[in-house]
């Protein structure tokens, strides 16, 4: 009885405590949190509906910003958002929504062709590039929005755009296809800082010739004028973040405070193959055992013809493949040539890849993953040039050779390609050893 009595006043006495814990956390705060949350959100509206023209959107995808930044525009009113971006022709409209959870929370809640693009699982990508829909907002001011997806934790900054979208993206696509250099350097209060850039994956790696400690890798995004990082990098007392490029000379200049008018030099490799060099006619080589008996490599050559493709960022390989078209990418980084593995057809309702593997190793593969593969490397001679290939720097599944392999569009293995309709040059079922490509004609001189 006293136990339950006891309870009893313990019961009666928690409405109490609720209570004046409630009283004390407003008088603290001199307004309910459900109030404080609404304010918020009405700022956070007032802030996304200011900018006259729209917003800059720098948006990361990727886990941890990997596969990069991409330039978005966006012009909010009282109930929908009309989105742009580098990757989609034309403008989209669609609602939006801002909730609280913890804070604001802005959602493309409906259909969207331009949010929606890099968030949309296509063949061989099966669970899309980890884009987000749905942000958590940091803080806003009118001139600078953050925002933190919920799905990938990625950062994503809106700034006042300053003219229409459709001049702004005119800009970055010039910007983008003006950009040819692979890694930058410069001297900050005589220390070396230094970037290698992948283009296509839009990264930078910072590092320094003189200091082992400073390293700092981050996404970066192309503007109407330059690159902007994802994150600012700390240099010895400069803060680096946001940069105008020169493609006559190939230099960076920094726009950040307090860096303003610092140069940094940009360089290619001396092997580098321009993109306009590559067309044309070549000899793909490959290598097979003479005879079943002996183990003695000979080459097979195979004509075959390369050709740009749409939108200018890579190529299509044509004679190789029976009944079928080879993609080869391009690193715009390093002006190499890429073979991997990739969807060449359908097969009963499955995929059917083009799918690297290690011979040398006894045929280890990983089916249906696109980052094997191989790249290519210029011999430096203009008049009679090969590109040989090498394993990519996949090191998990190193790649000399290719076979035909089936998975279902799970991604789900079911084994090698036994039919006829599917072949390499005709007769073959592998690509063994694979080789080199031998161009026909000289490389072209490079026009700047």
């Amino acid at each position: 009885m006293n136990k339950i009595f006891k309870l009893s006043l313990l019961l009666l006495a928690l409405p109490l405590l609720m209570t004046s814990c409630l009283k004390e956390d407003n008088e603290v705060f001199g307004e309910s949190s459900s109030k404080r949350l609404q304010k918020a959100l009405d700022e956070a509206r007032t802030v996304l509906r200011s900018s006259e023209k729209g917003w800059v959107m720098d948006y990361y995808v990727g886990d941890d910003s990997s596969n990069g930044g991409y330039a978005f525009t966006v012009k909010f009113d009282s109930l929908t958002v009309t989105a742009s971006s580098e990757l989609t022709k034309g403008a989209s409209t669609s609602y939006y929504k801002l909730t609280t959870d913890n804070g604001p929370v802005l959602t493309f809640d409906t259909y969207n062709d331009v949010f929606h693009a890099l968030a949309t699982p296509s063949a061989g990508n099966y669970e899309g590039n980890h884009a987000d829909y749905e942000f958590q907002i940091v803080s806003a001011t009118s001139d600078l929005v953050v925002l933190r997806g919920r799905r990938t934790n990625n950062y994503v900054y809106l700034r006042p755009l300053t003219t229409t979208p459709e001049e702004y993206l005119a800009k970055v696509a010039d910007t983008e296809k003006k950009f040819v250099v692979a890694s930058l350097s410069t001297d900050v209060d005589g220390k070396n800082v230094s970037a290698d850039l992948d283009i296509n994956n839009r990264q930078a790696s910072f590092y320094s010739t003189t200091d082992s400690t400073f390293s700092k890798s981050c996404a970066f995004t192309f503007t109407d004028t330059g690159i902007r990082l994802s994150s600012a990098v700390d240099a010895y007392g400069k803060t680096l973040s946001d940069f105008s490029f020169e493609p006559e000379t190939m230099t960076f200049t920094s726009n950040d405070k307090g860096s303003e008018q610092l140069a940094i030099k940009g360089y290619l490799p001396a092997d580098y193959v321009y993109y306009e060099q590559i067309a044309g006619d070549y000899v793909f080589t490959f290598q097979m055992q003479e005879s079943e008996e002996s183990k003695k490599l000979v080459d097979v050559n195979v004509d075959v013809t390369i050709e740009p493709n749409a939108d200018g960022s890579g190529f299509i390989m044509k004679g190789l493949g029976t009944d079928f078209d080879i993609v080869l990418g391009y690193d715009k980084s390093s002006g190499t040539l890429t073979l991997n593995t990739q969807i060449i057809g359908e097969v009963s309702g499955n995929y059917l890849w083009l799918n690297a593997l290690d011979m040398k190793s006894g045929g280890l593969l990983y089916p249906g993953h696109s980052i094997c593969g191989m790249v290519t490397k210029w011999n430096k001679d203009l008049q009679n040039p090969v590109l040989k290939w090498n394993t990519n720097d996949f090191e998990d599944a190193p790649t000399d050779s290719y076979c035909l392999w089936l998975t279902d569009k799970s991604g789900e293995s079911l084994g090698q390609y036994k039919g006829s309709d599917y072949s390499f040059a005709g007769k073959y079922s592998m690509l063994p050893y694979v080789k080199s490509l031998t161009k026909k004609t000289p490389f072209p001189e490079h026009q700047k």
